[in-house]
């Protein structure tokens, strides 16, 4: 097939190319990178956090990996929504460091209800935030007591076998005449027993076990 003259010339050429680059910037923009891949541009903002672990003095979120390596960390910011306005949030971490999508927080209180969200950043500035998530930190569980060590029972002073075993009955005027003790069973000496009340001197008498399970009076 033999084309006209005009159609191989050079001057037809330029405007074919001309023609094809203009088709080609017009259907550059269906083609082209995301704006947070552009070097020119803050990221695009984070997907809503989700709560992970939450105790009583901390709590940790995450978020999804967004995909863009020109994020290099991440502004946190947290609301206590038991004092502060709605939509009232305070940045508690402006630069992670780091493109780690997890975060935690080891500021709280207990009994306390929070929201967070999340910010990328880049060299050229911040995405817009987040969506927020909410936790609420569970009150303090209340503190062992230490267990009380036992106290050792007191030295008790040495007395004659059979004192466990002493009935105390009555008292009965001490006269001269019994000065003898009687020894049974028991052991250990058994003077100074006596006392005085209103100038008359006193013997406590009680009922005292025998071998053989014999109750006998007599005095201490």
């Amino acid at each position: 097939m033999t084309f006209p003259r005009a159609v191989t010339s050079p001057r037809f050429a330029l405007l074919w190319a001309a023609l094809l680059l203009v088709a080609a910037v017009a259907v550059l923009p269906f083609f082209a990178w995301p704006a947070s891949a552009q070097s020119d541009s803050p990221p695009d903002r984070p997907a809503r956090p989700t709560a992970g672990a939450v105790g009583h003095g901390s709590i940790t979120f995450s978020w999804a990996d967004p995909g863009d390596s020109s994020i290099t960390g991440y502004q946190v910011l947290r609301r206590n929504r038991d004092t502060d306005a709605v939509g009232d949030f305070t940045t508690i971490e402006d630069d992670t460091g780091a493109n780690a999508t997890t975060y935690t927080d080891d500021t709280v209180a207990p009994s306390t209800r929070y929201a967070y969200r999340v910010k990328a950043r880049n060299a050229h500035g911040l995405s817009q935030r987040s969506k927020s998530v909410r936790a609420t930190t569970p009150a303090e569980a209340e503190p062992t007591p230490e267990p009380t060590p036992e106290t050792a029972p007191a030295e008790q002073a040495d007395v004659p076998t059979w004192a466990a075993e002493v009935t105390v009955g009555t008292y009965e005027p001490y006269s001269p005449p019994m000065i003898g003790y009687s020894t049974w069973s028991q052991t250990g000496s058994v003077s100074d027993r006596d006392f005085e009340l209103d100038g008359t001197t006193y013997r406590v008498l009680a009922l005292l076990e025998q071998a053989g399970g014999q109750m006998q009076t007599g005095g201490l």
